[in-house]
């Protein structure tokens, strides 16, 4: 089964990729890479023998045949798009929770500091990326119904999360102030 995900490089769509990968499924990305960042995520998929990168969804039209109960899953805004291409076709949308994670771009939510961090995630209730995906992925694959737990974890298992998305904050801020224009 292939999944094409628009916006592969944008960080949830980024995890979401890669997590479909790890399973074994074939993932077609759609993404302009017009960041240094999405630059830098496409090392860590581009040599998987099950992605292919086209920079526009035009771009995959031409070159590959839609498969058989093809999904295409798009982050808009708040929502993940799932639509599903067959006989049946359908389309879910489902509404993202508070999530944070590596590579979130923590600017964006005026965020400065790991105890900032700590704080944006206890008011907003938020889901570690990899506990969501991990809920959702067979809502993509199965069109199941979503059923994703509202917790991070113990404490110190959310410590690392914590840890880890502070880590992949300041390689963002250092890959976009190393930037050449």
């Amino acid at each position: 089964m292939r999944t094409t995900v628009y916006q592969c490089f944008h960080w949830v769509g980024y995890h979401l990729t890669t997590c479909l990968l790890q399973e074994g499924y074939e993932v077609i990305g759609i993404d302009p890479m017009y960041t240094p960042l999405s630059e830098h995520l496409y090392l860590f998929v581009g040599r998987n023998s099950n992605f292919q990168h086209f920079y526009y969804m035009e771009d995959k039209e031409k070159h590959v045949q839609p498969g058989d109960k093809e999904r295409l899953v798009n982050i808009q805004g708040n929502l993940l798009v799932i639509e599903i291409l067959s006989e049946e076709a359908s389309v879910d949308h489902i509404e993202l929770p508070a999530l944070f994670g590596e590579w979130m771009d923590l600017e964006e939510h005026s965020i400065t500091s790991k105890n900032e961090l700590r704080t944006w995630i206890e008011e907003h209730n938020a889901l570690y990326i990899g506990d969501f995906l991990e809920e959702i992925i067979p809502v993509v694959l199965n069109h199941q119904e979503k059923n994703y737990l509202n917790e991070t974890g113990n404490a110190s298992l959310l410590e690392k999360k914590i840890e880890n998305t502070w880590k992949s904050f300041l390689e963002l801020k250092a890959l976009t102030s190393n930037q050449l224009y």
